[in-house]
C-alpha cells in the first residue's frame, strides 16, 4: 500500500478540487499523452504542408512526379518518427504544448456538441 505525506494529499486535493471547480484536466497533461490521437492529425499536416509548396497550376508530368516523390518521401518520414516530439519537429510545428492541448480540447468539445 502506497501511503502519501500529509503535504501531498493536501496538495492533491485543493489541486483536484480546482480541476473539478474549473471542469478542467491537469496541467500535468502533456503532448505525449496525446500522441495516438496527434500522430495522424500531425502526418496529414506535413502531408498538406508538402502539397502547398509544392503545388502550380500547370504542372507537367515531370512535376507532378517529383512532387509525388516528395510528398511520399514526407508521409515516410513521418512514419518513422520515433515520438511525438520528433514528430512535431519534421513537420515544423513549433507550438507551445499547453497550447497544442487546448486545440485537442476544444476539438473534442466540438465533436461531443454534435
Amino acid at each position: 500500500e502506497w501511503d502519501a505525506s500529509p503535504e501531498h494529499q493536501r496538495r492533491g486535493s485543493s489541486l483536484m478540487s480546482r480541476n473539478s471547480q474549473f471542469g478542467k484536466r491537469s496541467s500535468t497533461t502533456t503532448v505525449e499523452d496525446h500522441a495516438t490521437a496527434l500522430r495522424p492529425m500531425i502526418t496529414f499536416f506535413a502531408a498538406l504542408d508538402q502539397i502547398s509548396k509544392d503545388f502550380a497550376l500547370n504542372m507537367d508530368d515531370e512535376k507532378v512526379e517529383v512532387s509525388a516523390e516528395r510528398l511520399v518521401h514526407v508521409v515516410e518520414e513521418c512514419q518513422k518518427a520515433d515520438n511525438i516530439r520528433s514528430l512535431l519537429s519534421l513537420a515544423n510545428i513549433f507550438m507551445e504544448d499547453k497550447k497544442i492541448i487546448e486545440e485537442i480540447d476544444a476539438g473534442r468539445k466540438t465533436v461531443q456538441q454534435s
